[in-house]
């Protein structure tokens, strides 16, 4: 094991600094990040780190590597918008991610860039999100020059350490006990991946096969399980209303659906003193009939999406470009109007939970005037 580290350590420096901000700057671009291994490149660069110098050097380097990256996933989210979730890549390897980094984005907005530095997949994923979700840029590069700090800081140091303990540790370990060792962890490793596959194999199996007669229940880990008289398998049948499934716009009328199902329930608690807490009745109107008028403008954009894809594959070569960035971008008014949909559900959630009897609806009356607005600057696109 010292060999190994020693043989790191007589590398050229600039050789090993260099590859080592390429792979994070690979990591940090969306589409390359969930090939490319930064954060494993980082820790076996950092156990080379033998002085103040050379950590100062690899993490002045690797902070700016991410930086760059995160700032060019910041701009493929900004060009291209919503419609990224449904690219090949995004579904293939991080949806789950996606959906997470654009929640945690949506809740706590800068901050959201920070931390997400520190999450496997999400960090890859969280500036094309940012991009997307209209995220001022401003607000969004110091967040990422502090987490990209920090995490390559911290990397470096537990890199540095883990190089130091090796040594200690082959001082005591014969060199059939690292054997034994290494092929400990080795089976560890094919064990968890073997799992992880299994796993993801039953929920994807899942998926497709609709029982006879079945009582499903929905885990959080998003593990189905299943209880069948007569299992068939089918293909999942398409809701009514929505775009085709191919259509980028299927998936955010999905969550619109699903949004108006919540909001709906959460209109009935607040118009129901006997259930909920006392709103005045104008408010929850106001509240609703604003919900409405917007979800109606958010169908009609939907619906121009899916006629402006059906004459992408008909229109000729040279203007096909053309109809996709107009696509695109009726996709990115259709996430900010479905944002502040949800923001209108946070507020009328918050109200429910309240344990006053009269409680200021301040937040409801906010996030309904927001939508309003976001619901009159969609006038024009849905007219």
């Amino acid at each position: 094991m010292t060999d190994v580290l020693e043989w790191l350590q007589a590398l050229p420096q600039p050789a090993l600094v260099g590859a080592t901000g390429a792979l994070v700057f690979a990591e940090c671009t969306i589409g390359l990040g969930f090939i490319a291994p930064g954060e494993g490149g980082l820790l076996v660069a950092a156990t080379t780190v033998d002085s103040v110098s050379r950590f100062l050097v690899l993490w002045a380097v690797v902070t700016v590597a991410a930086g760059i990256g995160d700032s060019i996933g910041y701009a493929i989210g900004r060009r291209f918008g919503p419609a990224l979730r449904e690219t090949k890549v995004i579904k293939k390897y991080g949806a789950d991610g996606w959906d997470k980094a654009t929640d945690i984005l949506r809740r706590r907005g800068a901050w959201a860039v920070f931390f997400a530095r520190f999450l496997p997949v999400v960090r890859t994923l969280t500036p094309a999100a940012a991009g997307t979700s209209g995220l001022a840029y401003r607000k969004f590069l110091p967040a990422v020059v502090a987490g990209a700090a920090c995490w390559s800081a911290m990397h470096i140091a537990i890199g540095a350490a883990l190089g130091e303990a090796a040594k200690k540790i082959e001082g005591v370990i014969s060199t059939g006990g690292l054997i034994v060792v290494a092929g400990a962890v080795l089976a560890l490793l094919i064990t968890m991946t073997i799992r992880k596959r299994r796993k993801k194999a039953r929920a994807e199996a899942a998926l497709v096969v609709t029982p006879g007669d079945a009582e499903l229940e929905l885990a959080d880990a998003g593990v189905v399980a299943a209880t069948v008289s007569v299992p068939v398998v089918v293909p999942a049948p398409a809701r009514s209303g929505l775009p085709h499934k191919n259509s980028a716009a299927r998936v955010p009328m999905q969550r619109l659906i699903e949004a108006e199902t919540a909001l709906e329930e959460l209109m009935a608690q607040l118009s129901d003193t006997n259930r909920g807490p006392s709103v005045p009745q104008d408010v929850v109107d106001d509240a609703q009939r604003t919900a409405t008028e917007t979800a109606q403008r958010l169908r009609t954009i939907a619906a121009k999406v899916e006629a402006v894809e059906a004459a992408v594959a008909q229109a000729p070569a040279d203007q096909r470009a053309a109809l996709e960035d107009g696509a695109h971008g009726l996709l990115t008014h259709f996430g900010r109007g479905l944002d502040g949909y949800r923001e209108l559900i946070a507020a009328a959630g918050h109200l429910v939970v309240a344990g006053s009897p009269n409680p200021v609806p301040d937040e409801l009356v906010e996030a309904t005037d927001h939508l309003a607005g976001l619901a009159a600057a969609m006038q024009e696109l849905s007219a």
